[in-house]
């Protein structure tokens, strides 16, 4: 796993600082040039067409899974998005007919880019996500906090490996809680023990997994999925679900084949 003490402490420090820069609804919102929008996307759902957590999508069945829309009639829980070319710069979302709850400003940048959510009616600062790309434009890390309280946040962190232009393995970590003891699967207080139903310490971060894609043909048919818990290792193997491929290239998702 890259996701060592050091790895975690510096991830923390990096969100925490940009949390820190970017916390103002009211400057976001004045920087923001909707004139220079030249696409319009819509899309089902709250998750956004370019978001760079794929594995939510491979895996949990619960989520919407994210769609383009043709302009709708309704604007009834869905997400508009502004973008200038391909990046995106302001997302608007609607639960009820015309109703905003949430907006997302994007701040671009040479090898990143910086994903803002705030509470619509208090202009509350919801989460902060950076995604990380390379030379070539592929997603390399999608970090994100979550802004529970002022004083309580809650992150995860997800890292991608490409062999020709595919991506063949993520590792990831979910709800790591800054401000607890750090506790990784690895921790010596694990050795030789058997019960996990009862710890003698819980993980923190509690979900550290690794993802390995399967190809056959240039086709993602199965993926197998190692859960890192309290010194063991466990692996399953799961089909790739009907639909999820598809909708990636009608968002210009590539990077899992077609």
């Amino acid at each position: 796993m890259i996701y060592t003490a050091e790895k975690l402490q510096e991830i923390t420090a990096q969100l925490r600082d940009l949390t820190a820069q970017y916390a103002d609804y009211d400057r976001l919102n004045a920087q923001l040039d909707l004139d220079s929008a030249d696409v319009m996307l819509w899309s089902k759902g709250h998750s956004e067409p370019f978001c760079a957590d794929y594995i939510t999508d491979l895996f949990d069945n619960t989520v919407e899974p994210r769609k383009l829309l043709k302009r709708p009639r309704k604007l009834e829980y869905l997400m508009q998005h502004y973008l200038h070319g391909a990046e995106p710069l302001y997302t608007v979302c609607y639960r009820k007919e015309n109703e905003r709850f949430l907006e997302k400003f994007y701040c671009n940048a040479p090898g990143q880019r910086i994903e803002v959510q705030f509470d619509t009616a208090k202009h509350s600062l919801q989460q902060l996500a950076r995604t990380c790309f390379d030379e070539q434009g592929r997603p390399l890390s999608y970090d994100l906090t979550e802004i529970v309280t002022a004083h309580y946040q809650i992150l995860r962190s997800i890292a991608y490996t490409y062999e020709n232009d595919r991506i063949i393995r993520a590792e990831s970590i979910y709800e790591y809680e800054p401000g607890r003891e750090m506790v990784l699967y690895d921790d010596p207080v694990f050795a030789g023990f058997e019960d996990t139903a009862c710890p003698p310490k819980r993980m923190n971060p509690p979900v550290m997994q690794t993802h390995t894609f399967h190809y056959t043909d240039d086709v993602l048919l199965t993926f197998t999925r190692t859960d890192h818990e309290c010194g063991k290792e466990y692996n399953n193997t799961w089909k790739i679900r009907r639909g999820v491929i598809r909708n990636y290239i009608a968002c210009g998702i590539t990077w899992f084949g077609c």
